[in-house]
Order: C-alpha cells, then sequence, then structure tokens
C-alpha cells in the first residue's frame, strides 16, 4: 500500500539497517490507515521486524478466524 500525500522516512537507519514505511492501525483492517482519513500514524522501521511484525498479524487473523467484517481489539504494550 503506498500512502500518497504522507512522508515516511523510509531508506536506512545510522547502522545502514534498512527500513520501511509502517503505519498504524494495521494497513489490513478497516481502520488501516487507506481508510482512515488522516487519522493514523506512520514510522520507519526495520524491514526484518516489520515483515514478522506482519507475518505474526496475519497467523493471528488464521488462528483466531478473524475475517473482514470481525472486530477485535488490539493492546500496545510499551
Amino acid at each position: 500500500m503506498r500512502l500518497r500525500n504522507h512522508r515516511c522516512p523510509a531508506g536506512t537507519d545510522r547502522l545502514n539497517h534498512v527500513k520501511q514505511c509502517d503505519e498504524y492501525p494495521f494497513g489490513s483492517t478497516k481502520e488501516g490507515a487507506r481508510n482512515a482519513k488522516g487519522h493514523f500514524s506512520l514510522r520507519a522501521v526495520a524491514t526484518v521486524p516489520n515483515r514478522l511484525h506482519g507475518d505474526a498479524v496475519r497467523n493471528f487473523y488464521a488462528d483466531y478466524r478473524v475475517g473482514p467484517d470481525n472486530r477485535f481489539w488490539v493492546q500496545v504494550v510499551p
């Protein structure tokens, strides 16, 4: 997904780790950045952990049979 008119400093960090743009709420949800009308957060994150997190979200959907219109909560733990 490409979010037009929004900037995310993807690229590399000072240790030369590749970064990519990630959004919250998850792009795979109805509340995701694509439909959020500006009410979302973008951040450049390391590519490998970002991909692993994407895999974890997909596994969560599959394991708990979360479908397109199913509700679920996300608890953010700092």
